[in-house]
This record gives C-alpha cells, structure tokens and sequence, in this order.
C-alpha cells in the first residue's frame, strides 16, 4: 500500500497528464483502503498522497464525502461511485482515461517524451485489461458485462 502511494505521488511530478492519472489512481487507493470491510488508513500512507488528495480526505466518512473533499483532478475517478462495491468501475474508469490519454500523447509528430510515455500508458493499459479478464475468468461466474466494462 505504501509503495503504490509513493508511486502516484511521484507519478505526479512528471506533469500532465500523469498528475491526473495518479491523482485518480490515489483517490482509488485511498477509497479501497478506507472503506473496504474493516478498512483503515495508515497516516503515514496519506502523507504520501496528501499533496493530491488534500488534508481533508482523511476525514471523509463515505465515499461521497471522500469525492467531495479532493481537487478535481482527483475527484472524477470516483464519480457515480456510491458503494465500495463499486470500486472496480472506477478502476475501469481510471485505466480508461490513461489509455485515451496514451494514445493522444502517441499522436504526436516528432519522437519527445510524450510520445514513450504515451506508449508506456498504453501498453500498462493492455496489461490490465489481460490481468482483469484473467481475474474474472478465475472466478468464474462473472456476469458478461464485467468482461464488455474491461474491453
């Protein structure tokens, strides 16, 4: 949990779009933590996402309030989540912006950094959708939209 806090945060110096990416990547963390079934922060993990989040994500007691307390970099991962259920379509949300953003840093011109970091986004994007299908082909009874939220 510390490490993939400290990864957004220094994710975040790298600018935009990556800022974003890893505000709402710690915006996920930080719900999944807090609000899972006997859930709890450990301080010393928000100190390394305080910076995205803000101090008063600490003190949220629902999801709703946790939304409603960040910076809207951070914020619109978890819109239209109400349930802690509901994390995994934030996820998907999440990995779907890095992708669509992947794929406009690839459009560039001229070979820049944006461009390596776009295909990095990309690729870590195709990952995810492999490990998700793979996960919910482990489990088995996945209902068949699960599988069309992923692709």
């Amino acid at each position: 949990l510390g490490m993939r806090a400290r990864w957004a945060a220094r994710i975040a110096e790298l600018g935009e779009p990556p800022r974003t990416w890893a505000a709402g990547a710690a915006a996920l963390l930080v719900a999944g933590e807090r609000f899972a079934p006997g859930g709890a922060l450990e301080p010393a993990v928000m100190g390394d996402v305080q910076g995205l989040l803000g101090a008063a994500a600490t003190r949220a007691a629902t999801l709703g309030e946790l939304a409603a307390s960040m910076p809207a970099c951070a914020r619109w991962v978890l819109a239209g989540i109400t349930s802690p259920a509901d994390l995994w379509r934030a996820e998907t949300a999440l990995m779907t912006r890095v992708e669509r953003d992947g794929l406009r840093l690839l459009r560039a011109s001229r070979l820049e950094p944006g461009v390596v970091l776009g295909a990095v986004a990309v690729m870590a994007c195709h990952a995810w959708r492999i490990r998700a299908a793979l996960e919910l082909a482990a489990r088995g009874a996945a209902p068949a939209e699960a599988f069309d939220e992923i692709a």
